[in-house]
């Protein structure tokens, strides 16, 4: 019988993305017992920061690795079986935080890498500046030998869309700006999406008519390892999960 593990999970973008990513823990959790796989619900610790948090801006950045630092002295006794870190933001701590947390972390770029290394050989990323400036996916995939796709012009896309579902939802203006995301992702031989944007996850929940280019959120792929790690399941059985 398996004990029920302790799992912390460290946002710096804001209660919404933490209760988003809960909501993708419990729907593996549920596909899992669907499976006939026995699996006991892990206790969460979720923290954040949001509203100490000026992302990318170094004038703040002692402050703010300090407000980590007490936060997660204040939780030393919770004894974690794993850590997440979740959203782009939280990455650019992820050096600090791995020398304050004995638990093994786990973080969305690094299973992105994991999950698609065997299949997919062109992801293109949809992800925002910063996220690309720190190099967080391109360092995971040029160790694994995948290249990967983003532009200028993808880049706008993006921008575009995420501004748009802010203002109008799901509207027919998003639905020809994820069109026009689709195929230039699809010119340029791409042969896999991967987003980890907090606002465009949030769309990619709602899918947009049918896509032939796999999707990958990397929220959920995040999610999953965690449920994942928990059971020692493989990494292929995200696909029969989804």
């Amino acid at each position: 019988m398996q004990s029920q593990l302790v799992i912390g999970a460290l946002s710096l973008s804001g209660p919404h993305i933490l209760i988003s990513f809960l909501e993708k823990i419990t729907y593996f959790s549920r596909s899992f017992n669907n499976h006939n796989k026995e699996f006991y619900f892990p206790n969460f610790v979720f923290l954040t920061l949001s509203n100490n948090i000026i992302y990318n801006k170094k004038t703040n950045e002692s402050e703010t690795k300090n407000s980590i630092k007490l936060l997660l002295e204040n939780y030393n006794h919770a004894n974690f079986d794993y850590f997440l870190i979740i959203g782009s933001n939280t990455c650019f701590y992820i050096d600090y935080i791995s020398n304050l947390i004995k638990a093994p972390i786990l973080n969305m770029a690094t299973e992105v890498a994991k999950l698609i290394s065997n299949d997919y050989k062109k992801p293109a990323l949809l992800i925002n500046d910063g996220t690309m400036y720190h190099s967080f996916y391109q360092n995971e995939l040029n160790s694994i030998g995948t290249s990967y796709f983003y532009d200028e012009t993808l880049q706008n896309l993006v921008n575009e869309l995420v501004i748009s579902t802010k203002q109008t939802g799901l509207s027919n203006h998003s639905k020809k700006i994820w069109k026009n995301i689709y195929t230039h992702c699809e010119e340029n031989n791409c042969d896999s999406i991967v987003t980890d944007f907090s606002d465009l996850s949030l769309l990619l929940d709602n899918k947009i008519g049918k896509n032939i280019i796999p999707i990958f959120d990397a929220n959920d792929i995040l999610a999953f390892s965690c449920i994942k790690s928990c059971l020692n399941l493989d990494l292929n059985y995200y696909k029969k999960a989804l």
